[in-house]
């Protein structure tokens, strides 16, 4: 999306911010969806659901704080605003009022004609604010994890099951519709060309099956190639090994003879033994359906 601007709009200061914008909500987006994932990790799901619980619980709890807050600007506006900079305007009381509050405040001068009175609000807002309001945010947040303690499994039981219920009800699907929602980024590019046939069921349960036969070997070709490497790499270990287990398990004239013959068979040994290690494995690969037909016939066994 984004390579469809050119040079000129982010030089424009509108459509900069915009674009700025639109960025940090796909990062805060791309990111919360991966911190879902965490829902389903027992450890972290509980965690998890901990602190969106707190939260919820604070948001009452911040009406009344914020309710309280406004309470009290107009009255030191209309008794102070003349006599100090803190109490210049309504913002700047309610910043006051704010750091107060979260025991962030100094002291504040005024005429000597209103100090009595000043320090008397300004002690009880403190005496309220910070004694009963902070004790109560923290009753609450106390009371929140101490459910969660009980409640944790429970949500984190909750949390998998609904995971799993999204995937599995499109899984039930014998049209080939499945494709479209089971593949994760940047397969799900490729299971995007069956939306031209989804009105068809016949084709798209053609289509469906080929899409995802090609994501399966795209997946694997990963594995395939690393496996195959892998054992290249142990073809030289291997070949040298199996000479020092000849001289360790022969006399000296039979460990000599045994040795010539596996330097001239031995490559050719362990290149069969190769190949036939990559059959079998692309052969357990290609087999990937036995287990969903193993699936079906215990389903049918238990109905």
């Amino acid at each position: 999306m984004f390579s469809q601007f050119s040079y000129q709009n982010f030089i424009d200061p509108n459509y900069k911010y915009m674009i700025i914008f639109m960025n940090l909500a796909m990062v805060i987006v791309s990111w919360l969806r991966f911190v879902s994932f965490f829902l389903v990790i027992s450890s972290m799901s509980k965690l998890l659901m901990t602190l969106l619980k707190m939260i919820t619980a604070c948001i009452t709890f911040l009406f009344i704080v914020l309710f309280y807050i406004m309470l009290m600007v107009p009255i030191f506006y209309v008794l102070f605003n003349e006599l100090t900079i803190n109490y210049v305007n309504q913002t700047y009381i309610f910043l006051t009022l704010y750091d107060t509050l979260i025991s962030g405040a100094g002291i504040f001068y005024t005429d000597d004609l209103y100090k009595v009175e000043n320090d008397i609000l300004m002690l009880f807002h403190v005496l309220f604010s910070n004694v009963f309001l902070l004790n109560y945010l923290v009753a609450i947040l106390s009371t929140v994890y101490e459910s969660m303690l009980e409640k944790g499994d429970f949500a984190y039981k909750s949390n998998k099951y609904m995971y799993i219920e999204r995937f599995y009800i499109p899984m039930q699907d014998q049209w080939g519709y499945t494709e479209l929602v089971v593949h994760p980024p940047p397969m799900n590019y490729i299971s995007s060309l069956l939306l031209c046939v989804i009105f068809k069921p016949g084709l798209m349960k053609r289509c469906s099956d080929l899409i995802s036969k090609l994501i399966f070997w795209i997946e694997n070709i990963y594995h395939i190639f690393v496996k195959l490497l892998w054992e290249l790499l142990l073809v030289p270990f291997i070949y040298l090994r199996i000479m020092v287990n000849i001289l360790r398990a022969a006399t000296l004239l039979s460990a000599i003879a045994n040795i010539i013959l596996w330097i001239f068979i031995g490559p050719f040994y362990l290149a069969y033994c190769l190949c036939n290690d990559m059959y079998f494995y692309s052969k357990i690969l290609c087999d990937y359906r036995e287990d969903d037909d193993a699936t079906q016939i215990k389903n049918i066994e238990d109905e």
